[in-house]
């Protein structure tokens, strides 16, 4: 959209700007004490003709000076501003119920496009609810601040579930989401972050390096797991070369059975270390995602989740889930 170097910060007018146009142009024909001729001649008061004649070529000749080429053939044989200014408002303020349902269509369908500027798209949704408030629909602030949330695509999820369970007596307001907005996106382009996805990926991508990259302890383990890798048996199907029975293998023989007072897990030290290992992961993630305590299920969940999904060492580099359901496990919902 063109604009004017030397004087006012205004654009010409055009078919997609007519609610923005109409503010800023209303604003300078009253900085500049211009408006009376656009109300018409009640507006005259004690000019004489020749002085409102001049009044009114003087206001025309400055609203074309800012309509695009475009528009001039719709307004080129009127040469009364008020006729002038009504003309335009009945192509462009049309307040119809088909109009009306585009405004509020185009509104419930915008979206925010990765890489496009934040004050841009606030600038596009007001816009759109300007639009809407002009043709006689008005949209609360609690309204205009859950729309803003459900444009953003799915990698701020953790800023929409923050906002939206932390809020003071749950009272969400358009400014609150609108500040919040802002500073998510400056947090993110100082961490170089554009979309939040990345970092799952990047998680995948290490686990899958390390497991691939891991060495058995001797060639045979080597040998054994090259052929079977991908293939890994149910475990009722698993025969133990020990006594002959399935369900379970030589190792469990292994085991010493030790007795502890119930419900005392502290007394076990590899539960109590892998309780510790949890809560720190579970602490780490809350604060690096500035959740409140009230997210601590999800974020263990979370937790637990992501140990059962990484190599282990005590496997030699197996994955616990690969081996406790048999099956390769997907990485996608990551």
């Amino acid at each position: 959209m063109e604009k004017n170097t030397r004087g006012p910060n205004i654009v010409k007018l055009n078919s997609q700007n007519y609610s923005i146009w109409k503010t800023l142009m209303e604003e300078m024909l009253y900085s500049k004490d211009l408006y009376n001729p656009v109300e018409g001649d009640k507006s005259k008061g004690t000019k004489s003709d020749a002085e409102w004649k001049k009044l009114n070529w003087k206001v025309v000749a400055l609203i074309r000076q800012w309509l695009d080429l475009s528009m001039y053939p719709h307004v080129e044989t009127k040469t009364n501003v008020e006729n002038m200014w009504n003309k335009l408002k009945e192509l462009y303020e049309r307040k119809n119920v088909q109009y009306k349902a585009f405004l509020i269509r185009k509104l419930v369908n915008m979206k925010y496009i990765k890489g496009k500027s934040i004050p841009e798209h606030l600038s596009i949704f007001q816009e759109a609810v300007n639009q809407l408030t002009n043709n006689e629909i008005t949209l609360n602030d609690k309204l205009q601040a859950l729309l803003l949330l459900s444009y953003l695509p799915d990698s701020w999820e953790v800023l929409v579930v923050t906002l939206t369970n932390s809020t003071p007596n749950r009272k969400l307001t358009l400014a609150m989401v609108k500040d919040s907005i802002l500073n998510e996106k400056a947090k993110r382009r100082e961490r170089g972050l554009t979309n939040a996805s990345s970092q799952s990926e990047a998680l995948v991508s290490e686990s899958r390096r390390r497991s691939q990259s891991r060495k058995p302890h001797s060639s045979d383990k080597s040998e054994s797991r090259s052929k079977s890798r991908g293939k890994y048996k149910l475990r009722k199907e698993f025969i133990c070369y020990h006594c002959g029975k399935s369900g379970h293998i030589k190792r469990i023989w292994d085991l010493k059975l030790e007795k502890m007072v119930p419900k005392t897990p502290q007394h076990n030290g590899v539960v109590e270390r892998m309780n510790h290992t949890i809560n720190d992961r579970v602490r780490c993630m809350l604060s690096h995602a500035r959740l409140p305590k009230s997210f601590w299920g999800e974020a263990m969940r979370a937790a637990v989740d992501l140990i059962n999904l990484s190599p282990s060492v005590p496997l030699n580099g197996d994955v616990p889930e690969n081996l406790w359901r048999g099956k390769d496990v997907s990485y996608s919902h990551l």
